[in-house]
């Protein structure tokens, strides 16, 4: 994205915050941006890895919704959380990934259509947390 998500982040004050982004167009601009402290890395996020990335206590991540990537991203993001890791996340409120995600999570709260009209998107979302 264009960083609103690293914004949101900033009063948590990580230690370490590594973003990925995958569209070239938004990684230019991510990267023309000042960010003391965080590593950009311009890829597909289902093809690092955590030897690439490394692991951490944290992941947050809205991850495209688009042949239910956000299902591929999530469990593919599983792998960078150390044990006792807590990832948070957004997918899109359906049947499949409430069957696929929704036994994963501690946490999952749906919102409605429209509260990321701003953004671009008018689909229902589910915020959700899963515990390692």
């Amino acid at each position: 994205g264009l960083g609103r998500l690293l914004d949101a982040l900033k009063p948590a004050a990580p230690a370490e915050v590594v973003a990925v982004e995958t569209a070239p167009q938004l990684a230019a601009q991510l990267f023309k941006q000042d960010r003391p402290g965080v590593t950009l890395r311009q890829r597909d996020f289902l093809t690092c890895t955590p030897e690439e990335l490394g692991t951490f206590d944290a992941v947050a991540m809205n991850p495209p919704f688009h042949m239910r990537a956000d299902i591929a991203h999530t469990l593919h993001a599983l792998a960078f959380l150390r044990p006792g890791g807590r990832l948070a996340g957004l997918c899109m409120d359906t049947h499949h990934r409430t069957a696929t995600l929704r036994p994963l999570c501690s946490h999952w709260q749906p919102i409605p259509a429209g509260a990321f009209r701003a953004e671009g998107t008018n689909v229902p979302t589910v915020l959700f947390l899963i515990q390692k």
